[in-house]
């Protein structure tokens, strides 16, 4: 066998045996650099046949500019070894992922010309898996796409398209960093860069090609509240992203929520039914499916009752069936005060959920507030209860019961000449995406 040519910096090239006749064994193949000089290496993998059985000519991709340097000079430096054979790229990829993951800090460790993790396999179905989110966390936190020396002018994030992959902003927690920062003289050394994934706006509702702000928008809009000049940025390259789905691309989106700080905004229910939402939109997976609760728990970390909560509230945002529209959530805070608002001298108020109605309630509500002995009584004859539907089920169980119900409520308020008005909370808004380009400083 004539072996093709090699450069001039490798020593000798380390071949499995059996090679030279065209084999189709095997569809890729894993390779180490070796620096005979002070034992650096670099590993890498190849989805092709080696050119010694009729592959393309490749040597690396490798990013290290000192390494290429080494591998395009003349000084006889490496040996270069074909050290795995495979059918499965999956494979190497995660047998590749795993090793790198031996090296600490791998982007500064000496002991390797291997700037990164290398990047797992994706899960199956082409969902995002556990340990590919795990890749995705490190590979942030390693500072790999963060430009130090260039930070990025707030004014000009805060004029980005955006995309926010939980279920809302949160105001209180953009005070909260504002509240921190105003502290320390707006010092952010200790913020996380903002989150940026290059050139799939389209992905986003956004121009196609554009970069959009998918991470840290808490952070961001603090920073703006306090007139910081410039943040860190961490933006993911397109190659990272480019064939990825919408689902994918939201998930790595939403999974960015790491740090450990006491600030660190925590995973909601509300969150995993968006991302449920989203999931069944693309693929058509079944929120109550294994899989959807494995996305959940991956992604969000939501288990147990947090996971329950979250997959009955995306059912119920897909079943409204109206495109452009979710399920309407109501905190206890709003519930007091529009129970607050409906109570006086006239009406006894009371909120309660559709997924919890009880008669007995009311009619406790009347007795107390008519008994002679309760020192703080009213005597009032009539009572607004104020119903929200915390989901599509509870809705539909109390809409089929709710006559029976009231009829036999009715037979014991009408013997007292008590009246009751029942009104409904609305239970669908317009699903419209988080935005926060007007609040923009000048």
């Amino acid at each position: 066998m004539i072996l093709p040519p090699s450069p001039p910096s490798v020593i000798e090239k380390i071949l499995p045996p059996g090679l030279g006749h065209n084999s189709s064994n095997y569809s890729c193949y894993m390779y180490k650099w070796t620096n005979v000089k002070n034992g650096v290496w670099y590993l890498g993998i190849k989805k092709d046949l080696l050119p010694e059985d009729g592959g393309e000519p490749y040597w690396t991709t490798s990013k290290n500019d000192e390494f290429n340097k080494l591998v395009q000079g003349d000084n006889p430096l490496f040996n270069l070894e074909i050290i795995e054979l495979s059918n499965d790229y999956k494979f190497l990829q995660l047998k590749e992922h795993r090793m790198l993951l031996e090296v600490p800090n791998i982007k500064t460790n000496p002991v390797t010309y291997n700037l990164s993790y290398g990047i797992p396999p994706i899960g199956k179905n082409g969902l995002p898996s556990a340990e590919y989110l795990e890749w995705f966390g490190t590979m942030v936190d390693s500072g790999e796409w963060i430009d130090e020396d260039n930070p990025e002018s707030v004014k000009f994030l805060m004029k980005m398209y955006t995309y926010q992959p939980r279920a809302e902003d949160d105001p209180f927690h953009v005070s909260e960093i504002a509240s921190e920062l105003a502290e320390i003289g707006n010092n952010i050394s200790n913020m996380k860069p903002i989150l940026i994934f290059e050139g799939v706006g389209e992905m986003f509702s956004h121009p196609a090609g554009s970069d959009v702000v998918v991470g840290k928008r808490h952070g961001l809009r603090a920073m703006n509240k306090q007139k910081v000049l410039e943040s860190k940025v961490c933006r993911v390259p397109y190659e990272i992203l480019e064939g990825k789905s919408e689902y994918f691309l939201r998930a790595l989106a939403g999974h960015d929520n790491k740090n450990g700080d006491e600030l660190t905004y925590k995973s909601k229910y509300a969150d995993g039914a968006k991302l449920l939402v989203d999931l069944h939109a693309e693929s058509g997976v079944d929120p109550k499916s294994d899989i959807a609760k494995e996305q959940l728990k991956i992604v969000y970390n939501l288990k147990g009752h947090s996971q329950k909560k979250a997959i009955a509230k995306a059912l119920s945002d897909i079943k409204t069936g109206k495109k452009g529209k979710k399920w309407r959530d109501y905190t206890r805070a709003e519930l007091e005060t529009i129970k607050n608002n409906a109570d006086n001298e006239e009406w006894i108020g009371r909120y309660m959920s559709s997924g919890q109605f009880k008669g007995q309630t009311v009619l406790l509500d009347f007795y107390n507030d008519n008994n002679p002995k309760n020192e703080t009584a009213q005597f009032r004859k009539k009572l607004k209860l104020i119903v929200h539907h915390p989901d599509v089920d509870a809705k539909d169980n109390y809409e089929a019961n709710i006559s029976a119900w009231k009829k036999e409520m009715m037979f014991w308020l009408d013997a007292k000449s008590f009246t009751i008005d029942i009104k409904y909370l609305e239970h669908e808004i317009e699903d419209t995406e988080n935005n926060y380009i007007e609040e923009t400083t000048d």
